[in-house]
Formats: structure tokens, sequence, C-alpha cells
């Protein structure tokens, strides 16, 4: 629900109740009169149907101002950028610093979701499923949920998973564009991991169309130039077509074998429990036709 909506509708509310308790003041007197005084101090269902409502409102929008005082900090301290600088601070919207747009949402149910564009452009109320996978076995080797939508930002910290539980670093790293920065790549480069990372939304099979590219590089190419043309050159195009192979398989079996197309759970921890749960699953399938195929 909007909070431009939140407003009004606990104002409405509000109307509502003292409307309806004048009413019970009113008839529980006259019921008195007329049977004397007995138990009756039970609230009417329709009434504490609305408190409930209205308590619910009233946290709702509580949250959406503590964010919008938190976003309104946030935008008054100096912008830094990070290493590689292919970064600009999103200029939020608000009617004034520390209020949140009329427009802006709030899940009762879910308080920790978000709303989200899916691969089919809908908009969802969701939550952003990350996976890491082996290129060679197709073993989940990292996994997490979030409420953030956009990829970029969980690319560090996944590669961080992956070392803390494989024991190593990997020495490449394919994702698709959603992941691409220059902070992600001059990060990657630093921890001598191999990146190929498109900085453009690439459609299927379009990378194998392009042919293998001559001469040296422009010196003043960027980062994001750079990788467009490694790329485009064969030896480094097949690594990241790889994916077709090991990251986009995974998520088949999870979908028809574990009929796991949604998340069951609400809450951002109970969310990632289950996210993990799949995961793990997943693996020991693997781990169990592995073993008997040998």
């Amino acid at each position: 629900m909007s909070y431009g909506r939140m407003v009004s509708e606990e104002e409405r509310l509000e109307a509502e109740i003292r409307s309806m308790l004048h009413k019970a003041a009113t008839i529980d007197n006259l019921e008195d009169q007329k049977f004397g005084d007995r138990r009756g101090d039970e609230l009417p269902d329709e009434l504490a149907n609305r408190q409930a409502r209205l308590a619910r409102n009233r946290e709702a929008k509580a949250a959406l101002e503590a964010e919008a005082r938190q976003r309104a900090g946030e935008d008054s301290e100096p912008d830094t950028d990070p290493p590689g600088g292919d970064w600009i601070k999103p200029r939020r919207r608000q009617s004034k610093a520390g209020t949140p747009e009329a427009k802006a949402q709030r899940n009762f149910t879910d308080p920790d979701s978000r709303i989200m564009r899916s691969s089919n452009e809908d908009f969802l109320q969701a939550y952003n499923a990350q996976v890491a996978v082996d290129a060679d076995s197709q073993v989940i080797v990292a996994a997490t949920a979030t409420n953030q939508a956009a990829d970029a930002a969980h690319l560090i910290s996944m590669v961080s998973q992956i070392e803390s539980k494989v024991g190593e670093k990997p020495a490449e790293l394919s994702a698709d564009a959603g992941y691409f920065s220059e902070a992600n790549v001059t990060w990657l480069l630093k921890q001598r991991i191999r990146p190929y990372i498109p900085p453009d939304k690439q459609r299927h099979g379009e990378l194998r169309r392009v042919k293998s590219l001559r001469g040296p590089i422009p010196k003043q190419a960027t980062l994001r130039d750079r990788m467009r043309r490694k790329l485009q050159i064969r030896r480094h195009a097949e690594p990241y077509q790889r994916r077709e192979q090991s990251v986009k398989p995974v998520f088949g079996p999870i979908l028809r074998n574990l009929a796991f197309r949604q998340f069951r759970l609400r809450g951002l921890p109970a969310v990632q429990g289950q996210q993990l749960l799949v995961c793990t699953v997943d693996n020991l399938l693997k781990l169990y036709g592995a073993k008997h195929v040998a």
C-alpha cells in the first residue's frame, strides 16, 4: 500500500473506530439498563479488526518514515566514488526531506520483501535469490537471498562466500550484465580473479556472432570499453559462454524436480534459510547421482 493511501486509510479507520466505539457505548448503556450489569466487555469483531488494521497501518507508515529519514541523512553526506568510478549515486525523489513520497509502498504481510521486476518484465513482491556455481561440477558453492533488486551489489559478498566455503578464490568468474560495474571489475582484478562480465545485456548467443577484433586497444578506452572488447575476442568469449552449461542448467532441476518456484515463507531470515535448504538438497541430489554414475 502506498504512503499516501496509508495516511488517508489511517484517518478513515480512526473515524470509523470513534463512531463504532460511541455506538457500542450507547448500546452497552441501554443493555445495562435493561438487563443489568453483566460481562460483555469483548470488543465487537468488526471493531477489533479495524483496530488491528490501524495498528498495522501505523507500523508500516512509521517504517516508511524511518526509511525516508535515513535516506535524507545519506543524501546529505558528500558523494564518494568506489574504486573504478563507475557508479552514480541515485537521486531519490521525496516530497520533502525525511518524508516518504505518496507512492512509497510497504507490504503489510511481509515487510522485508520488495517490489522487483521479473525476467518477463512483470512487477512482483519478491526477494532476489543469488547462487554461485562451480563451472565443472555444477555444484552450488555459494547462495543467499536478499531484498535488494540490483545484482551488482552482491558480487563481492558472493565471491567472499565462495572463498570462505571452498577455501580458495576462484581463478575466473563469469556473470551476466547485471553484475557489471567498474568497481566490481576493478575489485576482481585486484583479487587476481579473471572477470568475464559483459557491460551490456546480451541476447542468447550474441557473442558468438561477433568476429574477433584485432589491433591495439585505444589508450582512452574505459574499463567498460575494455571489457566489451575482451568479450568479443573468441578466447575470452568462450569462458563467458560456458555459463549456459554451468549456471543456467542449475535452475531447471530446482524448478522441475524440487517444484520450487517461489518462497513459501515470509521475512528475510526465513527466506534465506529456505534458499540455503533448497540449494543443499540440489547439491545432495547431484552428489548422489555422481556416486551412482561412477
